[in-house]
């Protein structure tokens, strides 16, 4: 499953139970092993923060969740996001299902597929799935080798009903939108993953997040603009999902990171 049983017990991030827990991934194990499949080079992967680039295999874990936890996030969202992204072999399941169904509908602000007509499509392990990477993100401070990640999501008052959410007891917050937008390229130029981070954007917060062929936006607050919830794929009744050229989100900010960011270790020495 990914995370390893480790000799210490505590209370689940999820359940609160006193339990022996486990080293969970921040992002998804089989998420780096997808990347490397999809490197013909095998090169390691390539952390990029604000300050510094380098490369690294190793993942980013720590104790937080138990062995009943982890296999719910695996059962009910990250088993099935995995199998039907862009894929290391070149299939994009996902995509090959929208596009089998018929062209894309027209909205004002994105060309969308009515996800809740296409009974392949399961939507709601696509919105649990990003909400349970969104809360990992909140809950707590992630390294990423010697230091912490910035700009994680931060849901505030909303972490515990998201907690409620994840555990099946409470609907998807009604304070909050999510936002899942499957790439329109056969082969996008996506065979890389990011971490979620967050930003205030108007009224709201917004958190983001990547991995190949699929992004994932969430918003919550209490002023979200109605049109968002429109294309939600939670609340709206047509569970619409975005279907667009999307690698332009990725390179921009990559960009604007590599200004900043120092190249260190092997990066640096060339090696």
């Amino acid at each position: 499953m990914g995370a390893t049983t480790i000799g210490l017990q505590g209370r689940c991030g999820l359940c609160h139970r006193q339990q022996q827990l486990r080293l969970s991934h921040f992002l998804p194990a089989a998420l780096y092993r997808l990347v490397r499949k999809n490197d013909q080079a095998r090169m390691e992967p390539v952390h990029v923060t604000s300050r510094r680039s380098f490369a690294s295999s190793a993942e980013i874990r720590a104790p937080l969740l138990c062995s009943d936890c982890e296999r719910r996030f695996h059962e009910h969202g990250e088993n099935y996001v995995l199998k039907n992204c862009f894929r290391s072999d070149g299939h994009f399941p996902l995509r090959d299902i929208l596009v089998r169904s018929g062209p894309p509908l027209t909205l004002p602000l994105a060309s969308v597929y009515a996800t809740s007509k296409l009974p392949e499509v399961h939507t709601e392990k696509l919105v649990y799935f990003a909400s349970s990477v969104f809360w990992r993100g909140s809950i707590h401070r992630w390294k990423d080798g010697d230091r912490f990640l910035r700009n994680l999501p931060d849901l505030g008052r909303y972490q515990e009903i998201f907690r409620r959410y994840l555990l099946g007891e409470h609907p998807f917050p009604s304070k909050a939108v999510m936002l899942v937008n499957v790439s329109s390229r056969e082969k996008p130029m996506m065979n890389f993953f990011t971490s979620p981070v967050g930003c205030r954007i108007g009224p709201c917060h917004r958190f983001t997040f990547s991995i190949p062929g699929l992004d994932f936006h969430l918003f919550v607050g209490q002023r979200i603009p109605g049109e968002f919830y429109h294309d939600c794929a939670s609340h709206s009744p047509e569970q619409f999902v975005g279907f667009m050229d999307n690698d332009h989100l990725f390179v921009g900010p990559m960009l604007n990171l590599l200004r900043t960011s120092e190249p260190v270790g092997k990066l640096r020495s060339g090696k």
